[in-house]
């Protein structure tokens, strides 16, 4: 079932955005998201800052203090609060409790969610996209149309349509689907639900700042000119490549670099390529097979957009790059082949493989600009507390290659731990965000401290627990206590 059909199959109007590009959006903003939607599936209902517990989702209070603003967009307690329900009010449903750790990373993931679509509205501003409301219904009214239209030509593609068909074939065809629901039904339910989102404080300026992105990615997607053998070679191309891994995925990475050094030196010294592979390499092997006999395979498109991996793109097979620093630790690589894997169907669907290119191409150009809007540092703090949350979550997110050196990496933690505690004594707002981030920061100098490590961090571990079952009962961290100071 296409993307437009399951959103047309929901029983309730959607609050998601009608645009086929929130979803290719949310999934792969140049954000790494990876570490954050493991946790949507075990975090809590909780308030925050100054929202009670229960309190009615989205009844913003005109003098609540703001957490952050980013120009004219302010985030503030109640929009957090509301951000944080929707993110997780599967979970709610289905449980009572929540670790206070995981509660901690989706409070983080909700905050940046606001602090992305604050960075992305001034983008639009940049852009000459400034919308108010009728502007966004407009919007999300043509936005709908032509969506419409789009499935329209993909059923005409796979033949479930006549090129001649009508208006009502097609809504016949889309009622089949969609348990009697006309589009005209649907796109009423659509515009219902913005203008429900428009006229509630805390919900206005995610609804605004959404609608802004879909038309500014539209936008950079209209700019985007590409021949037909530039789709195909960033769409389907694959690299094969060997390569030549020093660090462990779970060990200790401060020798890997001189030793990728070392061995680049004996490869151009005579040592073949696959012999260093064999001698020195960390990586994977298939059984029964040689280390030098596996090969990996890494999409083009891929490539293309990884700063670190784009001196593959100048080989020719045979070649290697130099030392390469990946998230992975140092690499060598050796070019094998380029494949081509251009569909069957690309005649018959080169329009839609295109637009695909286009979106793909104006989604990772967004990615782009947001992340170079986080390194400017755009955003104005008025909480201590959420501000160290976010900054210690976009650590995580973001590592350096420092971060591989076990003590550089402690005192990044500490660090953190420090400025939590210093929130926590001095921001009444960000009270519970900064112990929050003071327990996982501590959590995880511990679990990488050795045992004689650990008993000297014990006296801390429990104040820094105690401090947060204050506000948040967890009956493992009672337990835990319980044990250190019977070990006492």
């Amino acid at each position: 079932m296409s993307y437009f059909l399951e959103d047309l199959a929901f029983k309730e109007p959607s609050a998601l955005s009608i645009t086929r590009f929130r979803n290719f959006i949310e999934s792969g903003c140049g954000v790494a998201v990876a570490v954050i939607v493991g946790v949507l599936l075990v975090v809590g209902f909780l308030s925050y800052g100054n929202c009670a517990r229960g309190a009615q989702i989205g009844a913003a209070n005109p003098n609540e203090k703001p957490i952050a603003s980013i120009g004219d967009f302010v985030i503030s307690p109640s929009s957090l609060d509301n951000a944080y329900r929707k993110q997780s009010s599967d979970y709610v449903r289905a449980n009572e409790t929540v670790p206070p750790q995981a509660e901690q990373q989706m409070l983080a993931y909700s905050l940046m969610r606001l602090v992305d679509q604050g960075l992305t509205v001034k983008l639009a501003k940049k852009e000459g996209i400034n919308f108010n409301d009728d502007d966004v219904i407009k919007y999300e009214e043509s936005s709908f149309d032509r969506q419409v239209a789009e499935y329209r030509n993909q059923l005409v593609v796979e033949g479930k349509l006549k090129a001649t068909s009508t208006v009502k074939e097609l809504d016949d065809f889309v009622k089949n689907q969609t348990q009697g629901r006309t589009l005209e039904a649907v796109k009423k339910e659509r515009v219902e639900t913005v203008k429900t989102e428009l006229a509630n404080p805390s919900t206005k300026p995610e609804r605004i700042a959404t609608a802004e992105r879909d038309a500014l990615i539209e936008k950079w997607q209209k700019g985007v000119t590409a021949s037909d053998d530039e789709v195909k070679h960033n769409m389907f191309d694959t690299l094969v490549v060997k390569q030549i891994q020093f660090a462990s995925p779970f060990g200790p990475k401060q020798n890997a670099d001189a030793i990728a050094q070392k061995v680049l030196a004996e490869i151009k010294g005579g040592l073949t390529f696959e012999q260093a592979m064999d001698k020195y390499s960390k990586g994977p092997s298939q059984p029964k097979k040689k280390r030098s006999e596996s090969t990996t395979a890494l999409p083009y498109g891929s490539v293309r957009w990884d700063e670190t991996l784009k001196p593959l793109l100048a080989l020719n097979p045979g070649e290697m790059t130099g030392v390469l620093q990946t998230r992975g630790g140092p690499m060598i690589y050796k070019l094998i082949e380029t494949k081509s894997n251009v569909p069957s169907d690309w005649d018959k669907k080169r329009s839609q493989y295109k637009n695909q290119y286009a979106t793909n191409t104006a989604a990772r150009k967004m990615a782009d600009e947001l992340e170079k809007l986080r390194k400017a540092n755009e955003v104005k703090w008025d909480s201590a507390g959420y501000r160290v949350l976010y900054e210690f979550s976009q650590m995580l997110m973001n590592p350096s290659p420092e971060d591989d050196d076990q003590v550089k990496f402690a005192a990044k933690l500490r660090t953190i731990i420090k400025n939590a505690a210093d929130a926590a004594g001095a921001d009444p707002l960000g009270l519970r965000p900064a112990q929050l981030t003071r327990l996982v920061a501590f959590d995880q100098l511990y679990n990488r401290a050795k045992p004689e490590e650990k008993l000297k961090l014990a006296d801390e571990r429990i104040e820094i627990y105690n401090s947060v079952l204050s506000f948040s009962e967890d009956v493992d961290m009672r337990l835990q206590i319980a044990d250190m100071l019977i070990e006492k």
